[in-house]
């Protein structure tokens, strides 16, 4: 019998407890029309995103934007199996109560459905009853629901200051999922003096505002991850800062409920998180890596590096110990070429690092991303400072020769975009200082001002501009011509 001569109407079972097959599909299919389906943001979009935030780094955007996709698919499919199993028990039980219905209403043991029967006229006639087949729980078809997919934990590798902690606060934004941001160096095994492991979940659910469900779909992220490598030759010594803390990670990161402390008043103890659907990013630059990678690979090491003493014998005195030529594109490939037994003979125990299948690494900053990251992205640096110091009535301008100087100066500090603030913080300190309450429209900075410290050129306001202070815009009664004057004198 089709679902569309089906005899007996969706209300007329949920009232009497009674469903044929086509009944319950009918119930069903219309429960999982209900049930929301979320979009997903495709990987192509989450890059795009990125890249309003993010100068470069357009391998490890790509490998964070699948691996983040893949993880709330997983999430997608995990709810549709548990709603799925729902239906299921629900069918279930309705087809027991009818059997029993029956069974109490036949004493002779005749199983029987009550269905209506429709006369020639097209009306409903009474129910009669048909006989019908105990309930026999059949083998569901395989389907895509049923593959069990595992969780995509994300290791982030590279040095400092490249966007690792940044590119995983866009990610929470762009997917609208509460995050919550740790230091590993912070962590200790359960027991010992610091901050337990369970306090991270404990955080995201404060971030999450106290909504498990949401807080069961968030991101943990754990910064400095390279800090709590085991310790070699401490065999009598418990490390409980390094391995003890990766063995408190290993059920959290597989999927474990986990009793945080209840901080919202609600009067209960405890909350249960179940971390299986938190996804677990993990972030450090593993200096030192790249030689392990070297001697596994036989890749030509850049540095300083030593000859044989056979070597030494034909070489001159200055040739013994060289620099080499190599790039940090080259010492970017030999991070790439990184896998589980380097990350193991780092310090990192199988067990742990097996937990994280994806890998996404963090190439070097060059000058011509540091100098996109000053002026390009969202919030850039040299926008927020231009903005300050309009609130000033002063306008700044940056020569691109001097962005370029700045760019470099980062670039030698070793600590990459980290170090373009702090440097334009020295630059900008005496203009910010003299620019309120003075007749300066604008300031120019030059690569003079970068490199020798020298002042920056001031540009004097004329008198026939009137500054409004409410909005801070300037109102030029008359074109002035510009007027260079000399760089306020500090007093003795």
């Amino acid at each position: 019998m089709s679902a569309d001569n089906c005899l007996l109407s969706t209300a007329y079972c949920q009232v009497t407890s009674v469903k044929c097959d086509n009944c319950h599909e009918v119930l069903f299919s219309s429960s999982k029309k209900d049930v929301p389906k979320e979009k997903l943001i495709e990987p192509a979009e989450i890059v795009n995103k990125l890249n309003q935030y993010i100068v470069g780094q357009d391998y490890a955007k790509k490998v964070l934007a699948v691996a983040v996709y893949n993880h709330y698919k997983r999430i997608n499919q995990h709810k549709a199996k548990l709603q799925k199993q729902k239906w299921a028990e629900e069918r279930e039980r309705q087809d027991v109560i009818v059997f029993e219905k029956q069974r109490k209403g036949h004493p002779g043991g005749l199983n029987l459905d009550i269905r209506a029967t429709l006369n020639n006229e097209g009306q409903r006639s009474r129910p009669e009853t048909v006989p019908v087949s105990p309930v026999v729980k059949q083998k569901e078809s395989s389907d895509s629901s049923d593959i069990q997919i595992d969780k995509t934990n994300i290791l982030m590798l590279g040095p400092t200051g490249t966007g690792k902690t940044y590119i995983a606060q866009v990610l929470s934004e762009i997917l609208n999922v509460p995050i919550v941001i740790c230091d590993c160096t912070s962590l200790t095994q359960a027991g010992y003096v610091g901050e337990d492991v369970e306090n991270v979940v404990g955080r995201l659910l404060q971030n999450a505002k106290f909504n498990v469900d949401k807080c069961q779909q968030g991101i943990v992220f754990l910064d400095e991850v390279d800090k709590i490598s085991s310790k070699k030759g401490g065999q009598f010594q418990r490390d409980v800062g390094g391995e003890g803390v990766q063995q408190s990670l290993l059920k959290m990161m597989e999927g474990a409920v986990i009793k945080v402390p209840d901080l919202s008043g609600s009067g209960k103890k405890t909350i249960d998180v179940d971390t299986t659907n938190i996804l677990f990013i993990f972030s450090g630059a593993f200096s030192g890596l790249t030689n392990i990678i070297q001697r596994r690979t036989n890749i030509k090491p850049f540095g300083f590096t030593s000859e044989t003493p056979e070597d030494k014998e034909g070489a001159n005195a200055t040739d013994t110990i060289h620099q080499s030529d190599t790039t940090d594109h080259e010492k970017d490939e030999i991070l790439r070429a990184v896998e589980v037994d380097d990350l193991v003979n780092f310090g990192m125990i199988p067990e742990f690092i097996g937990r994280i299948p994806v890998f996404a690494v963090f190439e070097n900053m060059t000058t011509e991303m540091l100098i996109k990251i000053l002026k390009e992205p969202r919030n850039a640096l040299i926008p927020q400072y231009e903005t300050l110091l309009e609130m000033d009535g002063a306008k700044l301008k940056f020569e691109e020769e001097a962005l370029v100087a700045v760019a470099q100066k980062a670039k030698e500090s070793g600590t990459g975009a980290r170090a373009l603030r702090s440097r334009l913080e020295n630059i900008l300190l005496e203009p910010m200082y003299e620019a309120p309450n003075s007749d300066i429209e604008e300031i120019i900075i030059t690569k003079d001002t970068v490199e020798n410290k020298t002042p920056p050129v001031y540009v004097q306001r004329s008198k026939d501009l009137v500054v409004s202070t409410d909005k801070f815009v300037i109102k030029q009664t008359e074109p002035p011509s510009m007027k260079v004057m000399n760089p306020p004198q500090s007093q003795a």
